[in-house]
């Protein structure tokens, strides 16, 4: 029997060390990370070895942290206006001013894009009185134009200075950063070595007859890796004082009461390490990509060859006898 490989790449992303998570973690999604729950739960609950009369599988799960070689930053322009043509010219010379400053710490021309988002009318309510009568009407004041500046990083060093030189141009919103490795096939190697070493360390165990299984087993192999910034969390830490009241419905008092803004926190959550079998670069502290590999072998029994048994009929046929 020949090998056969199954092979399955995905990319869960589809961003890291924290400083540079990007406003997307404001995002509800990052909060709940069901999906990667659910894969944590499924590598948790698979059983590692299952046998029958007619075949034997294994599966093992490999966890490998990977710091990024390039960074890929989206950064988020408006410009507003009472005309197109003055908002188009505003928001250009900006983004031109940016591009000309980056320049100068290394980052190249080719290594910028800028995307078109949107271009839409701004509207406003003017009202107009005449005794106790007041109109207000809904008129249109003029026009907003976004567009996004997408830039690839690989010095991560440069991320602050390039904060500086953006908030000169008023450019504050940093919308996302994706993370990247360039050589992927070398982690895919490093990951499938480990994996295989356990199956083999695992096979020794059973201490099998050989001779009674297909020693070249069927292999599926699911490989993906998880962006950061699906796993950050948010919380709020604060203490609050009660307030209490009566009568707040019987006199003719106004109440405003105002909190005090309690600040966001962020933390990186990465994948509960509990449901593999081995993890790689486990102590780095550098928050990166994190990359997934599911191994499944499975082997199956020979076949037992089948002994033919014949007789001589009487009138001197050779028949075959059916044996159960």
């Amino acid at each position: 029997m020949k090998t056969k490989l199954s092979f399955l790449l995905s990319g869960l992303v589809s961003i890291c060390m924290a400083q540079i998570g990007g406003n997307q973690l404001y995002g509800g999604n990052n909060s709940s990370n069901s999906h990667l729950h659910n894969l944590t739960i499924s590598n948790s609950i698979s059983p590692k070895i299952q046998m029958s009369k007619d075949a034997l599988s294994f599966e093992v799960n490999i966890l490998n942290n990977i710091q990024a070689d390039v960074y890929v930053v989206t950064l988020g322009v408006n410009e507003e206006n009472t005309s197109v043509e003055a908002c188009n010219t505003q928001i250009n010379q900006r983004i031109e001013n940016f591009m000309k400053s980056i320049s100068k710490i290394g980052i190249k021309k080719s290594d910028v894009y800028v995307d078109f988002i949107s271009q839409t009318k701004i509207y406003d309510y003017v009202s107009d009185s005449e005794g106790e009568r007041i109109d207000i009407q809904q008129v249109d004041v003029g026009f907003e134009i976004k567009k996004n500046i997408i830039f690839k990083l690989s010095r991560l060093e440069l991320f602050d200075k390039i904060l500086e030189l953006a908030s000169k141009e008023k450019i504050h919103n940093i919308i996302n950063v994706e993370y990247y490795v360039e050589n992927q096939n070398a982690i895919y190697e490093e990951m499938l070595k480990e994996a295989m070493k356990i199956q083999k360390e695992r096979l020794k165990l059973l201490n099998l007859n050989e001779s009674d299984w297909e020693m070249e087993p069927m292999i599926s192999i699911n490989f993906s890796s998880v962006q950061p910034g699906h796993q950050y969390k948010k919380f709020q830490a604060y203490e609050s004082g009660t307030v209490s009241y009566s009568n707040y419905y019987n006199n003719n008092s106004v109440i405003v009461r105002k909190e005090e803004r309690k600040s966001n926190s962020f933390y990186f959550d990465g994948l509960d390490t509990n449901s593999f079998d081995k993890i790689l670069n486990a102590s780095t502290p550098v928050v990166g990509l994190q990359f997934l590999m599911n191994l499944k072998i499975t082997y199956v029994k020979k076949e037992k060859e089948k002994k033919n048994y014949y007789v001589v009929t009487s009138n001197g046929e050779l028949k075959a006898l059916e044996l159960n």
